[in-house]
């Protein structure tokens, strides 16, 4: 009975919790990472090169994604792209709140007027499988020369056999194979969603299209913490940034904190000090990455507030303001 209500307990305060672990995890990561050197660096930090930089990051990032995306969906409904894109930057809001990554999802209620949810959620599965695919491969290298090639190939089997049985169940699975409750219940809402899929994204050219920029916003990610570490002084091979990055990303699909905060720290200094960064240096360009972030963010939705307003009728407006 006390662990029955504990877990409700620790369900109904999920975010609160991870919020709170994350936070004292980032203190614990600082703590033992020379801060004073850290707040040199911190105070230090070049924004007049890194602000811009970042923006354009996260700019073309999502773009490209959004170009993704559209490869997939088009067939359905050709035009549509600048919605698709300025849905993508709103979509930047939820992943704040969202755990793991499934903030991409709430795309279903941006396109909701042009494309059905089954045909929006189609296209999110593939683009997430091709996402997890290149991440998985990347992260195998990546752990392969850092650590060794038999974990690497342990996680390539694994990575196999889960999406063997995932294609299976998606695709082949029988309503009636399964007598559990909720697997049933996924079962049984996956025979419609099939002929979504069938219809939607069964596409070469469009799975070729997204993969590219897959592997283009990898390399890209690559290449900015590449000229933020010569910002700051520091030269690192670029192929190992993107495995490392790989490797880091591949860890924080598990929603421990909110955003990864804390996490993405502890991990960013062990595996960059590996490669001679300083846990100063690399904590000075994650943190100042997350605040120009989550200022971009803030813009996003400041913007979006404001597109809001100026769309709605006068009469509403004006009741508004009064």
């Amino acid at each position: 009975m006390i662990l029955k209500k504990l877990h409700k307990l620790i369900l109904k305060n999920k975010r609160l919790l991870q919020g709170c672990f994350g936070f004292a995890l980032l203190a614990i990561v600082i703590m033992k990472s020379h801060p004073r050197e850290l707040y040199e660096q911190m105070l230090g930090a070049p924004l007049l090169y890194m602000i811009p930089l970042i923006i354009f990051y996260h700019f073309i990032s999502i773009t490209s994604w959004s170009l993704g995306i559209y490869s997939l969906i088009k067939r359905m409904k050709p035009g549509g792209i600048k919605q698709l894109i300025s849905s993508s930057f709103k979509l930047q809001i939820f992943s704040i709140v969202a755990p793991g990554r499934i903030g991409d999802f709430a795309l279903l209620y941006f396109l909701k007027d042009t494309y059905t949810y089954g045909q929006t959620s189609a296209v999110l599965l593939i683009d997430k499988l091709i996402t997890l695919s290149v991440n998985i491969t990347l992260a195998s290298i990546g752990i392969g020369i850092f650590f060794s090639w038999g974990h690497s190939l342990t996680l390539i089997s694994i990575m196999i056999a889960g999406f063997a049985i995932l294609l299976w169940i998606i695709f082949k699975c029988p309503q009636n194979y399964f007598n559990i409750g909720i697997i049933s219940r996924i079962i049984k809402k996956l025979e419609g969603f099939r002929v979504e899929i069938n219809a939607t994204v069964i596409d070469y050219k469009g799975i070729g299209i997204n993969l590219a920029l897959t592997v283009f916003r990898y390399i890209l990610a690559g290449i900015s913490v590449l000229l933020l570490l010569m910002i700051f002084g520091v030269n690192v091979s670029l192929v190992k940034i993107i495995l490392i990055q790989a490797i880091i990303q591949l860890a924080t699909f598990v929603p421990l904190t909110i955003m990864g905060i804390g996490v993405l720290e502890a991990l960013c200094v062990y595996f960059f000090g590996m490669v001679g960064v300083a846990s100063e240096t690399i904590l000075a360009i994650g943190l100042w990455g997350r605040a120009i972030y989550l200022g971009l963010i803030f813009s996003i939705y400041l913007f979006w507030i404001w597109k809001k307003q100026q769309n709605k009728p006068k009469s509403q407006v004006k009741a508004i303001t009064l």
